[in-house]
């Protein structure tokens, strides 16, 4: 699976999405922050966080990791 054009709605409800991002990236793990985003795609959303500082690129490459050992 693709992780970058995995839809956040599918990331979260069908491959424990929240539990992934409190473990690596517990400062974007909250719900009301990630509901809006229900219709990107898990890169435009990552990509988002990196440009404005919320999430390093080694986080996001543990996140994309712990998918694609799903």
């Amino acid at each position: 699976m693709d992780f970058r054009s995995l839809n956040v709605k599918d990331f979260m409800d069908n491959y424990g999405g929240m539990d992934i991002l409190k473990k690596y990236v517990p400062q974007i793990a909250k719900p009301l922050m990630i509901r809006p985003f229900y219709k990107k795609t898990c890169g435009e959303v990552f990509d988002l966080c990196m440009s404005k500082k919320l999430v390093t690129e080694e986080q996001a490459q543990k996140v994309i990791d712990a998918v694609e050992a799903l």
